[in-house]
Order: C-alpha cells, then structure tokens, then sequence
C-alpha cells in the first residue's frame, strides 16, 4: 500500500514525459492496486475529462465503477469507450454483465453475441449467452449456444448438464443422454448428471436404468432429496412402493417443505389402503 501510494504521489518520476490524461491513469492504477478504489476513480474522471477521446479512461472508468455496483455509470463509460474503439471482447463482455444487473437481459443478450462474434472460440460466453436465452424463452438459440460452447470446450460440464436439462424440459431424452452418458465416461462423477439421466431413462420408459441412474446420483451425494424423490417415483412406477415410501420419506427428512415428495407420499399410501401420515 505504502510503495503504490508513493509511487502514485510522485508519477512524475518516470523515464518518458506522459500526457496529463496518462497521468491520471498512471495514478489510477496505483491506487487501483492499493485497493483505494473511489480515488482511482477521481483519476480515471480526471483521465476522461482532459481527453474525452480516451479509450482507455473510459473503459478502466467503466471497469472501476462495476466494482462499485454503479452499473449505470459503468454501461455509459463502456459504451462511450466501444464508440472510441469498437470491437472489444472485454468491453462487450462487461456490458453484457451491466445489463443482466440492471434487469435488461434483451441487451445483455445482444452485447454477448457481439462478444462471441468477436471471440467465437469462448466457450463460457456462449454458455453465458445460452442461459440468458433459456431465461427469456428463446429455447432453439439457446439450445444452439449451449451446443457451441461444448464445441468449443468439450468438456465444458456446465454446459452439458444445462442443455441435457433444456433438451429434457423439450421432449428430448434421447439427446439429453447422449450428453449424460459422456459425462459419465469422461469426467468426474457428477450428481445432478445422474440424476438427469434418471429422468431421460424415465422418459423413455426404462425404469431399471433409470433407478440405477437414480441410485448412482444418492452415492455421490446421499442428501440429494431430488433424486430420492425421483427415485421414489421410479420405484413405485415398478410396484416397489415399499422402496418408494423409504425414499419419499428420506426426501423429506432432508427437505421437511418439499411439496411433491409431501403430496406423492401421501397418495401412494392411500392407495395402498396406509394411514396418510401427513393427514391433519
């Protein structure tokens, strides 16, 4: 802190004679790296107002103001700075994230695909863009964009799980499997893939892959009340209700408000003629 505020008290002292604007912003990245974020801020202001046409000032100004969650001010700077010198994956990039703050997914949308044309190789951006265009509905782009993020990043396993899920919500279990089951055989054991092939086995009525898919998900992590509830559902599509009630009631130790578990517990033991647990 000691070394970076002194060097930022005397700039001056440097081998080249800068301009007064890269004066400011030579002391803005001394207190920058001092973590004395609102005076590099005033440096950055200072930067910008000696020399508007400053790329630089304008996005490191944009850049210090996301830190501050001043999103507003930070979409202002970023803008006037891609204005200056277009084509920035990382001033589209932060754009993208200054909208999705302030509730505009339809430009944070835009600013991603502006990112991904500039850098189309990013796996996390396209994965980043797929969950922004599930989220507003747009179910074929996003599938497209989750698609090309694991082309670029095979083992992008975010990626993977949330098109296997999206594929799944669409009527696709067959697709969806063929990403679970490279999960399964190339990367780390991973629950909730576990679990989503249990419901794509489901899906496509084969129960017993289903339940070890189901079974599989709980070794890896024993607590995971959705596959007990899954699990449960499975079981007792194969009349093994008895196996069924454990796991609906283990759902529920671990999840004591877990609606569905509550209500599907409740109806197989009515139709096994049980007393209703859950009965007032």
């Amino acid at each position: 802190l000691l070394i970076a505020l002194t060097v930022a008290a005397h700039i001056q002292v440097v081998p080249y004679e800068p301009q007064p604007a890269q004066r400011h912003l030579l002391r803005a990245t001394c207190y920058r790296l001092a973590d004395q974020i609102d005076l590099a801020i005033q440096e950055c202001r200072a930067a910008t107002e000696l020399d508007p046409n400053s790329e630089e000032g304008h996005r490191r100004l944009g850049d210090l103001l996301m830190t501050r969650g001043d999103y507003r001010q930070a979409v202002a700077h970023y803008e006037q700075a891609d204005r200056l010198r277009p084509g920035r994956f990382d001033v589209h990039h932060n754009l993208a994230t200054a909208f999705s703050a302030l509730d505009d997914p339809e430009q944070a949308i835009e600013h991603l695909r502006q990112a991904v044309r500039i850098q189309p190789q990013s796996a996390d951006t396209h994965y980043r863009l797929a969950g922004l265009l599930r989220r507003q509905g747009q179910i074929e782009e996003a599938i497209a964009s989750y698609s090309r993020a694991i082309e670029c990043r095979e083992d992008h396993a975010k990626a993977r799980r949330d098109l296997a899920a999206l594929l799944l919500s669409q009527q696709r279990p067959a697709e969806a499997l063929a990403l679970l089951r490279w999960m399964a055989e190339h990367q780390a054991a991973d629950a909730d893939a576990y679990n989503l092939m249990g419901i794509a086995w489901k899906s496509i009525g084969n129960l017993d892959e289903a339940v070890a898919s189901y079974r599989r998900a709980l070794d890896i992590d024993p607590r995971y009340y959705l596959a007990h509830n899954n699990l449960a559902n499975a079981l007792a599509a194969q009349g093994r209700f008895d196996e069924a009630v454990v796991h609906y009631r283990k759902a529920l130790e671990i999840k004591p408000d877990y609606a569905q578990a509550r209500k599907s517990l409740s109806d197989l033991l009515r139709s096994r003629g049980l007393p209703d647990e859950n009965a007032p």
